[in-house]
């Protein structure tokens, strides 16, 4: 339950302007001191400038960085949940199991299989409602990327974000995938899923065991098998160009074929489907549409219903950092400044 928010945060993005401010501030800085080498030597120079103050100078900076932040954060408008309300909703909890191996890269479904794979599970989430969905992703072995949430815009954005470099080890660890996944659940009567999409090539240990043991468990386990059984090479990507296709270590060309039979034997074990996706379609929507048939199961959950905004507090800052910034003098005591003495030595 999120009970702190940024009512606008891609306004947070400005902050960014920070890192040029700075530059701007430290050229001015350097202008000054070459300003300065024109008068004459440094010590001279220092004589004349008595109480001209260099730390009441750059303070006047860190004033104006600390009053322009204030203002982009108040824009943001941070807001804080004034109103929790518990409601029932009714859904299932559902763990996808994404294959990010090196093999997903392959384009015989195209895009390619892994970008195929997003982008079904994006549209999936687009009509998910009263939902818990979580991710794992895997390769050489497997990784909990997201508990069960039903905040989709994250899942979104961090599925949008993996790639066979998320894991360095490759191989298809489908049998670890599986255990995470059932681990991910919490002790509950919702009814609950596990979808692996991958090509189930090279698969590593026994997925079908621990298939059926999630089956007894109560959980049903469904694959997608994404990929054609003819096979195709694998790409080797590079800033988003093919360069090439991996070889293996006597130099031939490597084909990346969908094993569906294992795939199969896996669901069968799980009680659950085998989809095998193409270009067209994934499969993912038919599974979940048979998941919502099964008996999903009403649950209380929390939601924050009313916010409290609280820019107006850091629009005050601003305005008490600019104030600070006209009032505070200078120098602190001297008569002369640079300005004048520039003047005077342009005459």
């Amino acid at each position: 339950m999120n009970l702190f928010r940024f009512e606008h945060p891609d306004v947070l993005y400005l902050l960014l302007l920070n890192v040029a401010i700075i530059a701007i501030f430290i050229l001015l800085e350097i202008s000054r001191k070459k300003k300065l080498c024109k008068i004459g030597k440094e010590i001279t120079v220092s004589k004349l400038l008595h109480g001209e103050s260099t730390i009441l100078r750059r303070l006047k900076y860190v004033l104006f960085i600390l009053g322009f932040s204030s203002l982009i954060v108040a824009l943001a408008n941070p807001q804080e949940g004034s109103k929790v309300e518990t409601i029932e909703r009714k859904g299932v909890d559902l763990m996808i199991a994404l294959d990010i191996s090196n093999s997903m890269l392959a384009e015989d479904i195209k895009p390619s299989r892994l970008e195929r794979a997003k982008q079904a599970i994006s549209l999936l989430l687009d009509n998910m409602k009263n939902d818990r969905i979580g991710l794992t992703v895997f390769a050489g072995k497997a990784y909990l990327q997201l508990p069960l949430t039903m905040d989709y815009n994250s899942v979104k954005m961090l599925l949008s974000t993996v790639d066979p470099t998320f894991i360095p080890v490759q191989g298809t660890a489908l049998a670890e995938a599986i255990k995470l996944s059932v681990k991910s659940f919490n002790e509950s009567d919702h009814s609950k899923a596990v979808i692996i999409i991958t090509d189930g090539e090279n698969h590593i240990g026994d997925a079908v065991s621990e298939a059926k043991a999630a089956k007894e468990n109560g959980i049903t386990v469904h694959t997608i098998g994404i990929g054609t059984p003819d096979g195709t090479p694998i790409p080797i990507i590079q800033n988003g160009r093919t360069i090439g296709y991996r070889k293996d270590k006597n130099g031939a060309t490597v084909v990346t074929k969908l094993d569906e039979e294992s795939l199969k034997q896996i669901a069968e074990a799980g009680g659950g489907a085998y989809i095998r996706a193409n270009s067209a379609r994934v499969g993912l929507k038919k599974i979940f549409d048979d998941i919502n048939a099964m008996d999903t199961t009403v649950f209380e959950t929390q939601k924050v219903t009313d916010y409290k905004d609280g820019f107006q507090y850091f629009v005050a800052l601003a305005i008490l950092f600019f104030f600070l910034i006209i009032v505070l003098p200078d120098k602190s005591n001297g008569k002369l400044r640079l300005d004048n003495i520039l003047k005077k030595e342009s005459k």
